[in-house]
């Protein structure tokens, strides 16, 4: 235990060396299909925890997350790259991969998978250490579904998902990027 508690503590330390910021927060989301079929319920929503990290003078940072969908009941931890273009006001894109955990699996679709993220949107920053962001994120997940019913199709759902939230920079180290 105690070494692994070392090992930790030797990566937290290198990576505050060479990072200028390392951000983490929540957000909160919504499906915009199910406004769009008014279909809105609870299943419609969705949550996470983000966190972000930024090389010192760089315009991308590399990004995790753990979201809940609450309909179909996935918790989708994307791995992505996010490319970012100003400081005090910072549109992205962003674009990676996506481990994905069904929490109902069923004869086809079992506990585990891989889909794809993409999306772009708005980071502002709000005082010294603060963003509030927003943006649309596209959620492919796959699924297979019995085709004729003798048959077994694969294909992809598609969840865009409008999201809003607020992250907070664990080092208080600005250096790197204009912050006027």
């Amino acid at each position: 235990m105690n070494k692994i508690f070392l090992y930790i503590t030797i990566v937290l330390c290198s990576i505050n060396v060479s990072a200028q910021e390392i951000l983490v927060g929540a957000k909160t989301g919504i499906n915009i299909a199910d406004i769009d079929d008014n279909s809105l319920s609870i299943g419609s929503f969705s949550m996470g925890i983000v966190a972000e990290y930024l090389p010192e003078s760089a315009f991308f940072s590399v990004n995790t997350e753990f979201n809940y969908l609450f309909d179909p009941r996935y918790m989708i931890i994307p791995l992505y790259l996010k490319a970012f273009f100003g400081d005090k006001i910072r549109p992205n894109i962003k674009g990676g991969l996506m481990p994905l955990f069904r929490l109902q699996p069923d004869d086809l679709n079992g506990p585990f998978g891989f889909g794809v993220m993409w999306g772009g949107g708005i980071d502002v920053r709000v005082g010294a250490n603060y963003f509030i962001f927003g943006g649309l994120d596209l959620f492919y997940i796959p699924f297979s579904y019995h085709y004729r019913t003798t048959q077994i199709s694969s294909s992809f759902h598609l969840y865009p998902i409008f999201n809003i939230g607020l992250k907070y920079n664990l080092l208080k180290k600005t250096t790197g990027h204009n912050t006027k």
